[in-house]
């Protein structure tokens, strides 16, 4: 059989092949062939292996050789531009890249006339180290929304003649990425871009009466700000749906440069009370008037990721679906409001894994639409009490998590600790007393265990001391005058240490003995 591919190509192999009606319908054959797919080149005499296929240069595709064959003429103008956009999409710009679609434009006169009467594919223009391509593409889009990426300064561009023209469609802005403040640019600006939704720009400076952004802000919908240092006094736009802060600097009262206060990631929250999605890439330090800053609802957030702890107790979303955030452990306990909507989340997977280290805690879960991340990971050789801090970050999530009822995920817990960090703190140790000590719900009095679906350990050998380990699984297993938890059935020793002879034998002989279930590993 003889299938024609877009590009008109024929595979052969398999059976029978009707005639598809389909606009103005594919070609058609009826050639039988028992053998693998081959590759036959339109026009050409000889049939490809797959070997050949893969050795194929340009020069097997020329325009004179797709001409030979019309297949490609055959399919209707929308499809053959839905195949092209997807062709050319670049999701590092969120359209086609130009490159791609020059490229296409060259496979036949069809499909040449299929680009240029379609002005989406034209509408997305990088600038980055070459501008003659942006007349062309301004002609081109017609009236389409624009996306412009300039991805270098304007400054070190080889000639300006684009700039007038791409201001004269300022009213056609859809989205805007700036490398640099675009002082050129703004220059000759005299009215609003009415239709922009996403502004982005890195690697400059944001003055006070920033003529770029005070433009820019009535329509936004996402907002993108990266390497970029503002002042206290910014105002930050309305109604964003988007929020992207990439290692943002403030200029504080005091004339000097810091992190982004958390005052001022409070004012982007409270002024946007649809955001759906919150990236925060980058560092922020405490406002002297933290403690004095009530969270604010975001009902609408759907997605939250941040490399600090110092933000989260500024917000908290009950309808999040996607939750992760890594950060260096700092020599300071995040107040308990940081977790709510961490917690939310966990609430409804189904499957938790926990893991804990002598200077590390991890949290991972995924089941869609839901996915749990969370990292911290200690700051530096110098912070000995790292494995406390630890266990009380612990001990404050499970709290958050189970205030009402406990957790319903079956989860695994990873006591990868060696008690090796000079402080005399086991951490591992620790652990299985906290999760030994019987607890309350907010709403009710019946006492119960923490994460009552624990049903797996993963520990090092000779990381967990024998007594404690058998103590931890026969308390929880027998239920002490209360609902037993569910039985430990798995235990997981990773091997690593000298002298462990005897720990796996142990564990199965008298650890597992006090199990309603049996020992996976």
């Amino acid at each position: 059989m003889h299938v024609v591919c877009p590009l008109g190509v024929k595979v052969e192999g398999g059976g029978d092949l009707r005639r598809t009606n389909c606009g103005k319908g594919l070609s058609r054959s009826a050639v039988t062939s028992t053998g693998p797919p081959r590759c036959v080149l339109p026009g050409a005499d000889f049939v490809m292996t797959e070997e050949q296929q893969h050795q194929g240069t340009r020069k097997d595709y020329a325009p004179d050789q797709w001409q030979e064959h019309p297949s490609i003429d055959l399919f209707p103008m929308e499809l053959l531009q839905s195949v092209i956009s997807l062709g050319a999409y670049d999701p590092e710009i969120q359209g086609p890249r130009i490159k791609w679609v020059c490229r296409w434009r060259r496979v036949s006169r069809e499909w040449k006339d299929a680009i240029d009467m379609f002005p989406l594919l034209w509408s997305s223009i990088v600038i980055k180290d070459r501008t003659e391509h942006v007349k062309t593409q301004l002609q081109r889009s017609k009236g389409a929304p624009l996306n412009i990426w300039i991805l270098s300064l304007v400054t070190d561009l080889p000639d300006h003649h684009w700039i007038q023209p791409v201001v004269d469609n300022v009213h056609r802005w859809k989205s805007v990425m700036f490398h640099g403040y675009p002082e050129e640019i703004v220059a000759r600006l005299e009215s609003r871009p009415s239709v922009l939704e996403a502004f982005g720009i890195e690697r400059a400076g944001l003055p006070d009466d920033c003529k770029l952004f005070n433009l820019v802000k009535p329509n936004l919908r996402k907002l993108s700000l990266s390497l970029v240092n503002i002042s206290h006094r910014f105002d930050p736009p309305l109604g964003l749906e988007e929020l992207h802060l990439h290692t943002v600097v403030e200029l504080g009262e005091d004339g000097k440069f810091g992190f982004l206060s958390t005052n001022k990631v409070r004012q982007f929250l409270q002024k946007s009370p649809n955001l759906r999605i919150l990236l925060l890439e980058g560092p922020s330090r405490r406002s002297p008037n933290d403690h004095e800053l009530r969270p604010i609802a975001l009902p609408k957030l759907e997605e939250v990721s941040t490399v600090t702890s110092q933000v989260l107790h500024l917000f908290y979303a009950e309808n999040c679906l996607k939750f992760s955030t890594g950060m260096k452990l700092i020599q300071e306990r995040p107040p308990l409001s940081s977790w709510v909507t961490f917690a939310r989340v966990l609430r409804r997977v189904d499957r938790l894994k926990i893991t804990v280290e002598d200077d590390s805690l991890n949290f991972e879960a995924v089941a869609e639409p839901y996915e749990v991340g969370l990292g911290l990971c200690r700051i530096g050789a110098g912070f000995r009490d790292c494995g406390r801090l630890v266990c009380s970050i612990l001990e404050d999530i499970l709290d958050e998590v189970e205030k009402d009822q406990p957790i319903s995920a079956h989860v695994e817990l990873a006591l990868l600790t060696t008690n090796r960090s000079g402080s005399g703190f086991d951490v591992g140790l620790a652990v299985l007393e906290l999760l030994q000590i019987p607890v309350s719900g907010a709403s009710s009095s019946q006492v119960r265990w923490r994460i009552p679906n624990l049903d797996t350990l993963d520990i090092l050998e000779q990381g967990v001391p024998f007594e404690a380990l058998k103590t931890f699984v026969q308390t929880r297993s027998t239920g002490h005058c209360m609902e037993a938890a569910t039985p430990i059935t798995g235990i997981f020793c990773r091997s690593g240490f000298s002298g462990s002879e005897g720990y796996h034998g142990y564990i199965l002989d008298e650890v597992m003995a006090h199990t309603a279930g049996g020992n996976d590993g």
